[in-house]
């Protein structure tokens, strides 16, 4: 189970699904599900298959080479973009073969429905890629009219290009919902290959691709997504989802993860990759740094984090039993930990918090894991202090923090305010 929806502390909805983080140096340190079994990964594909039409000959930078490997929103300049690719490539709307639809931005969308429009090929939100697509074959010299083959030059280009950057071989070739091949890969291949791009070499095709998906975070998704608020805010990030909740992104330090959910969920991909991202961020945050910071990582106050997670379990009337079912131990290690007798691990503490429906951050302050006692390191300070970022990106970091941390204490808030008198314990 990846995520939950919660409405007035009751779990709602339960999301289950795939997801895989890989360290810096491309070991797995996270797999939940069969991280080696092959899914379709529908759009997080796109900045694979844009690297591939630069290999092929293909001629975009920047804000255009970004709407290549879009899934953009039909906004008047992703539809002038597309048409600028067309025209430089001397083709037409009409050579475009995905499907015609109307804008994914709903703003956009009413817009074009107001003034008496309807749906068409160029605001679909994959025209970005066939237009792509299309401009390869004209620099190649390959036909247009089959572009789409999977035995198109374009697409076996397409296909090497995917098994180089996955590390593994396409497993299976379907028809994604533009019409284009689909290519089959693990989900720990998509966040290799993800890595892989955010990594490139200076002046390679990948490097040029995460570059501009990177600098033209609109143009690759739309105005309004919470996939470009993340790229903005994060300095380096890399992601493209996709749909039937799939999703990969990538640190500039070669962290990597993607995810899949069973249920081809698109409301749970952003939330649960905005916090991978952010954990990664904390975790870079709270090792010795290598730009002159450090956060403190204090050992773990034993008898205060047991004594503080038998309070919270009381008041959330969880049996002892519950809990160490939810977190994964036995009672008899529970039992340790609340007496102050056992040394949980970050891992251990994560499951816990996941079981008390509380915030792993609440946790981890009471444990001393990170340390924000005053005289000593905070990942604000550490924030502040890098020298690599601008100002205005420093703020957008500390905000992203601070919602986090305003939202553990809304949880508590909420949870002391309908909790029932006599289902809080006393303090200890």
């Amino acid at each position: 189970m990846l995520a939950e929806v919660v409405r007035s502390g009751f779990v709602e909805s339960r999301h289950r699904g795939t997801l895989v983080v890989l360290e810096p140096d491309g070991a797995i340190a996270i797999a939940a599900g069969p991280v080696g079994l092959p899914v379709f990964p529908r759009s997080s594909s796109k900045p694979m298959q844009a690297a591939a039409m630069l290999g092929c000959g293909l001629r975009l930078d920047g804000a255009l080479l970004a709407l290549a490997a879009a899934s953009h929103g039909g906004e008047d300049f992703h539809v002038a973009g597309v048409r600028q690719i067309l025209r430089d490539a001397g083709l037409a709307e009409s050579d475009l073969q995905c499907p015609p639809d109307l804008p994914l931005d709903e703003a956009a969308r009413a817009a074009l429905l107001r003034a008496g429009g309807e749906a068409d090929r160029v605001h679909m939100n994959c025209s970005g890629k066939h237009a792509a697509m299309l401009a390869s074959c004209v620099a190649a010299g390959w036909p247009t009219a089959s572009y789409r083959d999977p035995a198109h030059p374009l697409q076996a280009s397409i296909a090497a290009t995917v098994e180089r950057l996955a590390g593994e071989p396409v497993a299976a070739i379907g028809v994604d919902g533009c019409g284009a091949p689909l290519l089959a890969i693990s989900v720990a291949g998509l966040a290799r290959a993800v890595r892989a791009i955010a990594l490139a070499q200076e002046g390679s095709a990948e490097r040029k691709v995460a570059e501009a998906m990177r600098g033209y975070p609109a143009w690759n998704s739309g105005s309004a997504r919470p996939e470009a608020a993340m790229v903005a805010a994060v300095p380096g990030l890399l992601m493209k989802s996709g749909a039937e909740g799939v999703c990969a992104l990538a640190l500039p330090d070669g962290r990597a993860a993607a995810v899949k959910f069973d249920d081809g969920a698109q409301r749970a991909t952003v939330p649960l990759m905005a916090g991978t991202a952010f954990s990664c961020l904390a975790r870079k945050l709270a090792m010795a740094g290598t730009r002159g910071w450090a956060v403190r990582m204090s050992p773990v106050n034993v008898s205060t984090i047991g004594a503080y997670i038998r309070e919270q379990r009381e008041q959330a009337k969880v049996s002892a039993r519950q809990l160490a079912q939810a977190a994964g131990v036995s009672s008899p290690y529970l039992s340790q930990v609340e007496r102050g007798l056992r040394r949980p691990s970050a891992d251990i503490l994560q499951q816990i918090a996941k079981g008390l429906r509380i915030s792993a951050a609440a946790l981890y302050e009471q444990a001393g894991i990170l340390d924000d006692k005053p005289g000593e390191t905070t990942v604000t300070d550490a924030i502040m202090a890098d020298t690599e970022i601008t100002e205005r990106q420093k703020q957008m970091l500390i905000d992203v923090y601070e919602s986090f941390r305003k939202e553990v204490v809304a949880e508590a808030e909420a949870r002391a305010a309908t909790a029932p008198d006599e289902a809080v314990a006393p303090s200890r």
